[in-house]
């Protein structure tokens, strides 16, 4: 793996300190955080046959649902800080490499709904051609907040020549957040009021994610179909817990 924090990174498609985003979760709804402060977040993945055990990846083959672990077994995109949250694009080479998400592993992602997933489909990929290593598009986008990872990758090979140096590359940012707990301020952001801007960044995808937010931010998700109560309710989970 390789660290360089001097690495241009896609800004524009990324958030700056004091600006709002709210994570959407496709089945349980909305969290409302603000940007307190940002790092730089650049790192390549070169171990991806070290980690599969293979030395290549075969014409047609693919490596099934793998972590991104380094040499002593660590997993590489894991947040170990709870207010922390990485906000990465991602890009492949060759341009060939298609990379399929399960999130968590087991589950895929960007499949269509009236299709069944295959590692070798037209669809629920992301490859080289659509976000390039030199230059990760929203295509490649992910969102990883603080937890256990539990993220699948399985690789495939379309093409009939071997892939003997098959690399993935994350540029980004790291997110320090903080929950907003202004219950007018949500909903102006939530009704997309105009001078309240607030980015939606989807996280896993449309085929859901378990992830529960009390516990890392002492707040619980507002339901697409909210109310007022809803909004207060969920953001007052912290103050019920203290008095509890």
């Amino acid at each position: 793996m390789v660290f360089d924090p001097n690495y241009p990174l896609r800004e524009e498609l990324s958030l700056k300190p004091n600006q709002r985003m709210i994570l959407v979760h496709p089945a349980r709804g909305f969290l409302p955080f603000r940007v307190q402060t940002r790092a730089p977040f650049y790192m390549v993945y070169d171990r991806i046959l070290d980690t599969a055990g293979v030395t290549s990846i075969g014409s047609n083959g693919t490596i099934d649902g793998i972590q991104l672990f380094d040499s002593i077994n660590r997993d590489t995109i894991e947040v170990k800080t709870r207010s922390l949250l990485y906000h990465l694009f991602l890009g492949l080479t060759p341009s060939s490499l298609k990379v399929f998400l399960e999130y968590p592993k087991g589950t895929a992602q960007r499949v269509p709904d009236n299709q069944n997933f295959t590692p070798t489909g037209k669809f629920g990929f992301v490859d080289g051609w659509q976000s390039p290593f030199d230059s990760p598009t929203p295509a490649g986008e992910v969102v990883f907040p603080w937890g256990r990872n539990t993220t699948g990758w399985r690789f495939h090979n379309p093409t009939t020549l071997a892939i003997t140096q098959p690399f993935i590359k994350f540029v980004g940012y790291t997110y320090q957040l903080d929950v907003i707990r202004n219950v007018d301020l949500v909903m102006a952001m939530l009704e997309e009021r105009p001078g309240v801007a607030a980015r939606k960044v989807p996280l896993g995808g449309l085929q859901g994610f378990p992830y529960d937010p009390r516990e890392a931010y002492e707040a619980d998700w507002i339901p697409f179909d909210w109310t007022r109560e809803d909004i207060r309710a969920a953001l007052t989970t912290r103050m019920l817990r203290e008095v509890a």
